[in-house]
């Protein structure tokens, strides 16, 4: 073997370097999906039938996943940033670490969001479905309470990275998050822009009934995914 293929292939060449870190980023994706209740709720989706996904399980499995995933993608945070700064990382050691420690303020977190999102939610659904009582007004309510969506989505980009790396109050993390997603915006619209691209087709489909023909279920993923589109682009002027 040639001097640059020994060079490339050492203890501190660029395959080990390169290689090693491909597999920490494997490893910490699977331990997100274990300690999330992501992975738990896929298994569901697939082995449960769909009598029990659209009962008290199915609710169980999404309330498991909303509430969980904030500290595990915290403890990822903290797992990739000390690998990041070249620290001595033990994946599984780091993990476990940051996990435990930050679980509380994670949960409580995770509620506090999820809580807000679910109302706004819940007020866009009634809304819609009761246009008619709103008149037009019902496209202001919708879009002010679209921009509190946003603003939501951006905390939970900010809040969990941050209580990665720093210990203080849960209201400290919202507001600073607040002030942070927002002073850094090209940062952050394309954090959402990548989250909803990856994650959002998996969300729309969890809330289409499971009687829904596959034409109509079809038909439904396509016009939510045009909308999602259109909202990316609605995203540019906040920049």
């Amino acid at each position: 073997m040639s001097e640059r293929g020994k060079r490339f292939f050492s203890q501190s060449g660029p395959f080990v370097k390169y290689g090693t870190l491909v597999f920490d980023m494997v490893y910490v994706s699977l331990l997100w999906l274990i300690f999330s209740g992501a992975g738990l709720a896929v298994i569901g989706m697939i082995a449960l039938p769909d009598s029990l996904l659209t009962g008290p399980i199915g609710l169980l499995l999404i309330l498991l996943t909303a509430l969980n995933a904030g500290p595990a993608a915290s403890a990822c945070f903290y797992v990739m940033n000390r690998r990041q700064r070249d620290m001595d990382t033990y994946v599984w050691r780091e993990f476990w670490r940051s996990y435990s420690r930050n679980y509380k303020q994670g949960m409580a977190l995770a509620v506090v969001l999820n809580i807000v999102l679910t109302m706004l939610l819940f007020g866009i659904y009634q809304e819609i479905v009761n246009m008619v009582l709103f008149g037009r007004f019902v496209y202001i309510l919708i879009g002010i309470q679209l921009i509190f969506v946003i603003q939501i989505l951006f905390l939970n980009i900010y809040c969990f990275s941050m209580l990665a790396r720093f210990d203080m109050p849960v209201r400290d993390f919202l507001r600073i998050g607040f002030f942070m997603s927002n002073k850094h915006l090209p940062t952050t619209l394309l954090c959402v822009v990548l989250l909803l691209g990856f994650a959002g087709p998996a969300l729309i489909c969890d809330y289409i009934a499971s009687d829904t023909s596959a034409q109509d279920a079809a038909a439904t993923l396509g016009y939510a995914r045009e909308y999602m589109h259109i909202m990316m682009v609605g995203l540019i002027p906040f920049a």
